[in-house]
């Protein structure tokens, strides 16, 4: 918990993507200390990259929020 924490605030510039780190990287320690497998994390971090920014893409232009 501690560790998602502070991966989330190493990334401080982007402060509206902070539920959306927690979210994923729970999952994400989990499974990588549960199959001891450091290459999981390595693979999730591109993936969860590409899908919160297609989500925030999509919600741009379907004007869901504000620009």
């Amino acid at each position: 918990m501690v560790n998602a924490a502070l991966f989330s605030l190493y990334h401080f510039w982007a402060p509206w993507r902070l539920l959306s780190r927690l979210i994923f990287m729970f999952p994400g320690v989990w499974l990588v200390w549960r199959k001891k497998d450091l290459r999981l994390s390595i693979g999730m971090h591109p993936g969860t990259t590409f899908v919160t920014t297609t989500g925030g893409v999509i919600a741009l232009l379907l004007n869901l929020v504000p620009l």
